[in-house]
């Protein structure tokens, strides 16, 4: 959690101090000797000037060595911005004092008080009465912190009887009470005494809590005891203790008890070292219940310059209706680069065990990338991916030179076919090797007086297919023409593009195609334009491979399209003339109008080759006023005369602050219940919500309070669930410091 800190004015109020040393010419006033303070001089002469500016009066006394002044009093230095009403620099003691509408700036932090008081000699100071304003990029809102006192001592602070809250009201409808609050910085934020008050109201208090203050800890969850009540643990009490043993080892003690099931005991660790990364060890079992529920989990990573390694591992065990199952899932990679080297590798672990089934999927994948010279570079890749008793092996080692516009490759390569751990039906070809293969393309080729927008490829090498066992030299070359238009002054537009091929076998086989497409768009009038697409790939002869066949194609696809303003009607279909098939008539009806309180959208599907009708589907959406909202969408199948799907929301602004929404949907042709039916009712309490609810589906009756910065921190009731206390993992993000 990233928030911006009630930001340390110690370093500047150190320059400030060497700055008001006698030595300085203040203006209309006296001139002091600046060779008694030149060490002071020379310390701040290669620092920033402090200006300080007041509108009545500024003077300095050299016999008490007393600097004063009154009369909006404003003390600036790089981004530090002090104001006050009465300046006062007593040097002998070395302590500055603001009084009177106190403020202080710096960045992003901002604080206004009654009183500042600062010994720089100590580094020790007190603001009196101090209020802040602090912005977190996960609160909605600005953060508001008031106290009594903050004291500040040595780069610590420590604030007295605080109060925290998101409401901007003068008397706040909600805010966080604490009795004090010490942080040191970079290390830990101990708050003792947190209370939660609704109004003037206490709900909760949390005698001691301790927070640590570092961006590495945004996993340390604070919470409340959370009580309720499920049909599976019964009425459960579920609690926290956060532990900060150091900044480099912290973590949590979970103390758990079910009625169902019993004590539950956990612990979540997070480790952290210098030198070798960053960790987190956790565990949580129940070991008088039914189910010896055990969850175990080990993760770490380590980043340097070059190297960078990460491992996440998890067991859970567990009895399911006197079943014991296990888990066990592992994730490692590896990587590391240089400036023209990197090498990874990656090793995945999946077990499954229930009674005496197994399953079992595991992966493990290395890779080298070397750039030998600008231009040329080395890749070598191998990965084994294994389900059960099946396994594949895919390696790669190829090389790559490039020069203007061609691209020379020389390729070694086992791939296998992804479908053979698909489980479905068996593929036609399980591997291929290459054998080596080494290939030339060259892309845009030009020649004397001629240039050609595509590429052209060739290549050689040796292959071998499995399970048919074929081995084969191939010679193969292509050249592809990238897409191109034309446009005319009588609304049409051609686009073209296609390739050819040829590939030939050491067995006497050889494989031709040649493949195009062309698409014609014409404008029929301001409103109405139609589009055809034709697909054509003609094939010869016959290859001794699988993986390289290719499929003839003979389609023609077709859009005609009308659009004025709201309505906008599109009808669309095609044609296999290879199978003799059409495919499925869809027609679209849109309308859409800004002026219109109203938006519609309908398709109808019709299949040409059966002559029958298939899902005709609306939705509407209908807003009359800016106070509610309506919309319904329908899926009917016309063929079966079924109703497929419902679904629907209603949204209501009874008033200003209340809103009432009911959402549904609805399959019968997968349930006859339905799938969701919710009923909201919210009450808007200014920087508060409060909505009920009732779940038809669940059968569930919901009361929650929340506050609109923290959505993720709910107080509930619910008929199924119990009692639910919100998570102070929020009030970390409130007060957290970077």
């Amino acid at each position: 959690m990233r928030t911006r800190k009630i930001q340390k004015p110690i370093v500047p109020l150190m320059v400030l101090a060497v700055f008001l040393m006698p030595g300085l010419i203040l203006a209309g006033f006296i001139n002091l000797n600046h060779t008694v303070y030149a060490a002071e001089a020379e310390a701040s002469a290669a620092e920033e000037p402090v200006t300080i500016k007041g509108s009545e009066f500024l003077r300095w006394d050299p016999d008490q060595k007393l600097f004063y002044g009154s009369g909006d009093i404003v003390i600036t230095f790089d981004d530090l911005y002090l104001t006050g009403d009465q300046f006062f620099w007593d040097q002998q003691k070395n302590e500055l004092y603001l009084e009177g509408n106190v403020t202080l700036s710096q960045g992003d932090a901002y604080m206004e008080g009654e009183s500042l008081v600062y010994n720089i000699a100590n580094e020790q100071g007190e603001f009196g009465k101090p209020r802040t304003q602090l912005v977190s990029e996960k609160i909605n809102g600005p953060i508001f912190v008031f106290g009594d006192q903050m004291q500040i001592s040595s780069g610590d602070y420590f604030l007295h009887d605080g109060i925290v809250s998101t409401c901007d009201l003068s008397e706040p409808h909600y805010h966080l009470a604490v009795n004090k609050i010490e942080v040191y910085p970079g290390q830990k934020m101990v708050i003792y005494g947190v209370r939660f008050y609704e109004g003037k109201l206490p709900l909760f208090y949390w005698p001691y809590l301790v927070i640590p203050l570092d961006e590495r800890y945004e996993d340390l969850d604070f919470s409340l005891p959370e009580i309720g009540y499920n049909p599976t643990d019964g009425y459960y009490i579920k609690n926290r203790y956060n532990y900060h043993l150091s900044p480099n080892a912290y973590g949590s003690l979970l103390y758990d008890y079910y009625t169902r099931k019993g004590l539950g005991l956990g612990v979540d660790h997070h480790y952290r070292h210098d030198e070798f990364g960053d960790g987190a060890v956790a565990f949580y079992l129940l070991p008088f219940a039914a189910s010896k529920y055990l969850l175990a989990q080990i993760a770490h990573e380590y980043k340097s310059d070059n190297i960078s390694f990460s491992t996440t591992n998890s067991y859970l065990r567990q009895y399911e209706e006197a079943v014991l199952t296990q888990d066990t899932v592992s994730s490692t990679s590896f990587a590391y680069q240089t400036g023209t080297t990197r090498v990874t590798a990656d090793l995945n672990y999946v077990l499954e065990r229930k009674a005496s089934e197994n399953s079992k999927a595991w992966s493990a994948s290395g890779s080298l990338h070397q750039q030998i010279l600008p231009a040329w570079y080395l890749e070598l890749s191998s990965k084994v991916v294994a389900k059960d008793e099946t396994r594949t092996y895919d390696h790669l080692a190829e090389t790559t030179y490039t020069y203007d516009n061609h691209r020379f490759n020389l390729a070694f390569q086992q791939k296998y076919n992804p479908d053979v751990l698909s489980g479905s039906a068996a593929p036609t070809w399980k591997s291929m090797n290459r054998l080596p293969e080494l290939t030339w393309q060259w892309s845009n080729p030009s020649l004397p007086g001629l240039s050609f927008p595509g590429r052209f490829q060739l290549s050689v090498g040796r292959f071998k297919e499995y399970p048919v066992n074929v081995t084969s030299w191939r010679l193969a070359s292509s050249l592809e023409l990238f897409s191109r238009s034309w446009r005319s002054d009588f609304g049409t537009t051609i686009t073209y593009s296609g390739n050819v091929s040829a590939s030939f076998y050491d067995s006497g086989q050889s494989l031709r195609a040649a493949y195009g497409r062309v698409g014609v768009t014409q404008k029929l009038t301001d409103t109405t334009s139609l589009t055809a697409n034709y697909y054509k790939r003609l094939v010869w002869g016959e290859t001794p491979f699988r993986f390289d066949q290719q499929n003839p194609q003979d389609l023609l696809r077709g859009t005609f399209r009308f659009t004025k303003r709201p309505w906008t009607i599109t009808i669309n279909t095609g044609y296999d003339f290879l199978r003799d098939r059409y495919e499925t008539l869809r027609t679209q009806v849109n309308f859409n109008s800004a002026a219109q309180p109203v938006t519609a959208r309908m398709t109808l599907n019709y299949d040409l080759n059966n002559r029958r009708f298939g899902d005709w589907s609306g939705n509407v959406t209908y807003r009359p006023q800016s106070d509610w909202t309506f919309n319904l969408g329908v899926v009917y199948n016309i063929k079966d005369q079924k109703l497929k799907r419902i679904n629907g929301k209603i949204l209501f602004d009874l008033t200003e602050t209340i809103k009432l929404s009911y959402d549904l949907n609805y399959e019968p042709a997968k349930t006859p219940k339905l799938r969701q039916g919710k009923l909201v009712l919210t009450f808007d309490l200014h920087c508060r919500k409060l909505e009920m609810s009732y779940d038809q589906v669940r059968e569930e009756f919901r009361v929650q309070y929340s506050i609109n910065a923290f959505p993720k921190l709910p107080i509930g009731y619910s008929t199924q669930e119990g009692i639910r206390f919100f998570k102070l993992e929020d009030l970390q993000d409130l007060i957290e410091m970077d």
